[in-house]
């Protein structure tokens, strides 16, 4: 590519979609970390090693990155909603 702007454009490019993976990777932990603490023990692998769970998830596609979140949010949204009920 000789084009500096179309060189800069794609830079650009990549890096918000670096940006958006490492959001998505840190709302997955953090997410875990909540399930965690509602007891759901097989999410502790970001006691164990988080490195290597930082690193599994950022190899994953954004697209199924947002699956997992989405997941995560509807069953602790579930296990809160049905604490909260008499």
């Amino acid at each position: 590519m000789t084009n500096p702007r179309l060189k800069n454009l794609l830079r650009e490019v990549v890096m918000e979609a670096r940006k958006e993976k490492i959001c998505l990777v840190e709302d997955i932990i953090k997410a875990k970390k909540f399930m965690f603490g509602l007891g759901f023990t097989q999410h502790d692998e970001f006691l164990t090693d988080p490195v290597s769970l930082f690193d599994r998830l950022y190899d994953l596609d954004i697209q199924s990155l947002q699956i997992i979140l989405n997941h995560y949010s509807k069953v602790i949204t579930s296990h809160v909603v049905n604490q909260l009920k008499p």
